[in-house]
């Protein structure tokens, strides 16, 4: 027989814990949110202990997503930097949504429902959370649930590989309203404007001959991007509309640029503290992520290596674009 409990937590948020009985089998027990799962997973249990096809994770079945956030926030964000502020928050959201279930209940299905609640979220302009951030909470939690398998031994396999990414807009189309209503086009505007809020700003250009140096590598990284762009715009045209000489030009300056900065990326700007050329060039190389044609990695070991160390920063870590 199974029993469903009623519970309400400190904040006054209602759980349902059901509890499933039978001879010879010790209780199963599960938390859900909503009454129905309760039911459900009950009836699905009772039926497979009768059929003995139900063979519970013990472990997975001890901890629930909000003891694994807690963890993870005490554990293992000390270790991050500037993305735990943004992360915890995530973090957090998940843990009121979810943090009832316990890892073992924790279905692709009740994921994708989640996700699917939060992309009609409202953001602080009161419209809603796009699909690149929505991703972003997802990658948040997918390393939550592969730490609590790798390190915890919590979980035996982590759900999200079957819970695809939102597809996200392709293109440069960064776009910022600010407080006064006004809007900002163009992603080193954003940067900037975003830079200044404290008043304290990190990524504005060094004075004298420095800051010149500094607007040189930033320009060429941003030439480079730019010509990526105008490649990747093109192959997103129907087959029959694509110019093969746009593309051979674009795909030829983009082998050429990369000669250039395997030539450059020793300067002291793009090896120190980080800096706008550093943001532009590494958002001009993971360009290859979408477009497969893009290969600045043959034969400049030097850019490669500087590559992998910058990526290694997590909050490029998190941000990284999907493969196409």
């Amino acid at each position: 027989m199974a029993t469903i409990q009623e519970r309400k937590n400190r904040n006054g948020k209602t759980s349902y814990r059901a509890i499933v009985w039978l001879k010879g089998v010790p209780p199963q027990t599960a938390t859900f949110v909503r009454k129905t799962d309760a039911r459900n997973w009950a009836h699905r249990v009772e039926t497979e202990v009768r059929e003995r096809r139900y063979f519970p994770k013990a472990i997975a079945g001890n901890h629930n997503l909000a003891e694994a956030i807690t963890r993870y926030l005490e554990d293992v964000m000390p270790r991050k930097s500037r993305s735990a502020y943004t992360q915890k928050g995530q973090l957090q959201w998940w843990s009121n949504e979810l943090g009832v279930y316990s890892l073992a209940d924790l279905t692709p299905d009740v994921i994708i429902g989640a996700r699917d609640r939060l992309l009609k979220k409202p953001n602080k302009t009161g419209g809603k959370l796009s699909k690149a951030t929505v991703n972003r909470y997802m990658a948040a939690l997918s390393h939550v649930l592969s730490v609590a398998r790798d390190e915890w031994r919590w979980l035996d396999e982590p759900p999200m590989p079957m819970v695809g990414k939102l597809k996200e807009a392709k293109g440069r189309v960064p776009y910022l309203v600010t407080d006064e209503g006004v809007g900002l086009e163009e992603s080193q505007l954003i940067i900037r404007h975003l830079d200044h809020l404290d008043g304290n700003p990190v990524f504005d250009h060094p004075g004298r001959a420095a800051g010149w140096e500094s607007r040189r590598l930033e320009a060429l990284a941003r030439s480079m991007l730019d010509g990526q762009s105008v490649w990747g715009r093109e192959l997103h045209r129907a087959a029959d509309e694509r110019s093969p000489t746009i593309i051979d030009h674009e795909r030829y300056r983009s082998r050429r640029m990369a000669e250039v900065w395997e030539a450059e990326i020793d300067n002291p700007l793009m090896t120190g503290d980080l800096n706008m050329a550093q943001i532009t060039l590494i958002a001009t190389l993971l360009q290859e992520h979408g477009n497969p044609g893009i290969d600045w990695r043959t034969g400049h070991p030097k850019l490669e290596a500087w590559a992998a160390k910058l990526i290694e920063r997590p909050s490029i870590a998190a941000n990284l674009p999907p493969d196409n």
